[in-house]
């Protein structure tokens, strides 16, 4: 009796094994491959039914019509889709991050272990072309050896002694870090890290990370010591790489300029930390339609884009938690929009784009004629109350002084901040940031 529950549980293992391998079969040619009968088989398909669902690990056993057998499926897609493979390869091609025996072995085992066997030729014939061309970065330095390591040590918060090649004299140094962060930018990993001794530090004052280029690490040991960073001091990678363009340290900075190409979202996929100015934005578009260099409709909608983050944040500051049916919310945003571009176009703009913007907002007034009558009422409500903000808004941000502190607390008393937390005299202002 031992010896035969022994061969039905290799005989389910190797059932289970051939439908992992992608086997398709049927109830017949087990049983002839097993020496059994085919109820005997039934029987093992069943047992593995209830185990795969007990365990839920994604997978069924299923017959399959076309092929007239059954095979295993996962009901969790465990592979890529032909669109996300390629993507993925395409973009680390693009970074020409690691030499050719670090980079093309990696691509391999992507398309050999994510991508369905009908759809690996495809993925491969799409990137041959950028393979065989690929041009390793010039320091010819493995990276992927030390990688995890460092990882390791950035983790556990252990202190690393390196060897650093530097750009200048001396070129080769020692350092103890503490490690933060590993990132990646423009062919390039790098290591954040903060020095533990900065004496001969070109900055010592310096209390933003050193970034250190992984291919000029010549050596480096993990130490044995930890250090201890509190959760609300960890350094968050995202948070930097938004500010930080490309990757030189020391204190962040913030700048102002003119932009005046073609494509806004350039500059904001560039710079994801930048805000638009929207009437400098406006201003830009009507030079670029000017020049010829978009058509009416682009004015039109990208100076609709600049002004739609301003229309928003004045919806959200001026009705706090006010409930807005959703056939109504479209009108608001698009009539705001509409009035701020008027706005900017009235001060700055010529009269045939002051026209083009008067278009736009006669269309938005039509519109709102098809809402239903309560909607219409409720607009027009909302629109007087957003004209109040707007004036209020402009009060806070004059240029005088005293004419801002009592635009300031006039404009905070509007959008309900509680009394305690408006500061109403120089007082107030001494109390709460001196004491």
């Amino acid at each position: 009796m031992e010896n035969t529950s022994a061969l039905k549980t290799d005989r389910i293992l190797r059932i289970y094994f051939k439908l992992t391998q992608g086997e398709t079969f049927t109830k017949k040619e087990l049983a002839q491959y097993f020496c059994v009968t085919e109820r005997s088989i039934q029987r093992d398909l069943g047992a593995l039914r209830y185990f795969l669902a007990e365990q839920d690990v994604g997978q069924e056993i299923i017959y399959d019509k076309a092929s007239h057998g059954y095979r295993i499926q996962d009901t969790v897609q465990q592979t890529l889709s032909n669109g996300e493979i390629l993507a993925v390869c395409k973009i680390l091609l693009e970074s020409r991050s690691m030499r050719k025996d670090e980079m093309l072995p990696i691509l391999d085992k992507l398309i050999s272990r994510c991508v369905p066997e009908q759809n690996k030729k495809a993925i491969q014939e799409l990137i041959a072309n950028e393979k065989y061309h690929y041009i390793e970065p010039h320091h010819n330095r493995q990276i992927l050896s030390g990688l995890w390591e460092i990882g390791q040590a950035v983790q556990r918060h252990q202190v690393m002694e390196i060897q650093y090649e530097r750009l200048k004299e001396p070129k080769l140094v020692t350092r103890r870090i503490q490690p933060v962060g590993i990132m990646f930018s423009e062919y390039y990993f790098y290591l954040t890290a903060f020095l533990e001794d900065k004496a001969d530090f070109d900055n010592p004052d310096d209390l933003f990370p050193t970034i250190y280029r992984v291919d000029r690490i010549r050596s480096f040991k993990v130490l044995d010591e930890h250090f201890h960073v509190p959760y609300r001091d960890r350094f968050e990678e995202g948070e930097f790489r938004k500010r930080v363009q490309f990757m030189y340290g020391g204190k962040l900075e913030h700048i102002k300029f003119r932009y005046t190409g073609p494509s806004i979202e350039a500059v904001l996929d560039r710079l994801p930390t930048a805000e638009v100015t929207a009437s400098f934005g406006v201003a830009a578009q009507a030079y670029q339609l000017q020049q010829g260099n978009i058509a009416q409709e682009d004015f039109i909608v990208n100076s609709e884009v600049l002004c739609l983050d301003v229309s928003v944040s004045a919806v959200a500051s001026m009705l706090g938690q006010t409930l807005i049916p959703v056939p109504v919310l479209g009108a608001i945003i698009g009539n705001m929009a509409g009035m701020f571009m008027y706005q900017i176009a009235k001060d700055h703009l010529s009269e045939k784009e002051q026209s083009l913007i008067q278009n736009y907002r006669e269309s938005f007034a039509a519109l709102n004629k098809m809402l239903e009558e309560r909607y219409q009422q409720l607009i027009a409500q909302l629109k007087k109350e957003l004209t109040k903000y707007t004036s209020m808004l402009e009060l806070a941000f004059d240029p005088n002084v005293n004419i801002a502190f009592d635009g300031s607390i006039a404009l905070a008393d509007y959008v309900g901040v509680a009394q305690d937390r408006v500061l109403r005299s120089k007082a107030d202002i001494d109390n709460y940031f001196l004491n």
